[in-house]
């Protein structure tokens, strides 16, 4: 995805990524912090809970810019911005998705090895605007 303004600075991009997420998500904390190296610049994004991954990557990843080669589409050195989205969970999520995993479909599943992973799956697919965590009944297996 091409930045709409590659010629900002990237610590500017991290300011305006960070009040565009705001925005939107006035209910969750973001850290947004930028870095400069050898073959270009970075952004990074965590935050816990709040929106998916996917949500943010539509605003976040606005501000990335990889060139490529046009032949081959390797990434070539020097000036890319990257933006990495780093999403994680507070325990009491946790405990509600391994809660919510062992009475969903997916669990036991052929694609799922654990019910760690069911858990994760499910927290992947969740966004977690609401501070409400909401009941979950387990069933006996």
């Amino acid at each position: 995805m091409v930045a709409k303004t590659p010629s900002v600075d990237v610590a500017q991009a991290s300011r305006q990524i960070k009040s565009d997420l705001h925005k939107t998500y006035p209910n969750t904390k973001f850290a947004v912090s930028s870095s400069r190296f050898a073959g270009g610049e970075s952004i990074s994004v965590r935050w816990k809970d709040g929106p998916t991954e996917g949500e943010v990557a539509k605003i976040a990843l606005v501000y990335q810019h990889v060139r490529r080669d046009p032949r081959t589409g390797d990434e070539l050195l020097g000036g890319n911005r990257h933006v990495g989205l780093y999403r994680d969970f507070t325990s009491a999520r946790l405990d509600w998705a391994v809660a919510k995993a062992k009475v969903s479909d997916l669990w036991p599943d052929v694609c799922v090895r654990d019910i760690t992973d069911a858990a994760f799956t499910i927290l992947e697919r969740t966004a977690f605007d609401a501070p409400k965590l909401g009941d979950v009944r387990t069933r006996s297996r």
